[in-house]
């Protein structure tokens, strides 16, 4: 686990530096936050536990991170559900909005569908570690979060 977690701040630390650029459109920085969940239960992204790290201390750090690390077995998957929160708390479901897009990082690891059901590669003999970019991007609102997730290999 502590190499999941040091890979997960070194993920923190270049998203972070990344993070007023992720649009696509001129002068664009993130003005709305994404919230990621699977099954109604809400997962902690990167966006969420950058703010949790400026309060927290590194052990409650850790703990949230693997808290909030999503656990697959190669070829298992699961439906991601993403809301988009304005700055005035409005919330809306943008699962079926064409201006919600995801990547994973590090293709050996993950697939993800355009409706969001990611796939733990069950042929990969890449990393363990996976990391899942989800981006919402229009002229008015961006926003961008990243969700982890612990690949076991199964048998």
């Amino acid at each position: 686990m502590k190499r999941t977690f040091l890979f997960f701040l070194f993920c923190l630390m270049t998203s972070c530096a990344l993070g007023a650029s992720i649009g696509g459109y001129v002068g664009d920085a993130p003005n709305v936050e994404l919230q990621v969940s699977i099954d109604g239960q809400t997962i902690l992204g990167e966006r969420e536990l950058e703010k949790l790290s400026l309060s927290a201390t590194e052990a409650e750090l850790r703990t949230a991170f693997d808290q909030n690390i999503i656990r697959l077995v190669r070829g298992q998957s699961v439906q991601l559900t993403v809301e988009m929160v304005e700055r005035n708390g409005t919330r809306s479901n943008v699962m079926a909005n064409p201006a919600l897009f995801y990547e994973a990082v590090g293709k050996d690891t993950l697939s993800v569908s355009k409706e969001g059901l990611v796939t733990a590669l069950p042929e990969s003999s890449g990393s363990t570690l996976g990391q899942l970019l989800v981006l919402y991007n229009t002229p008015e609102k961006s926003g961008f979060n990243y969700i982890y997730f612990d690949i076991d290999p199964g048998k």
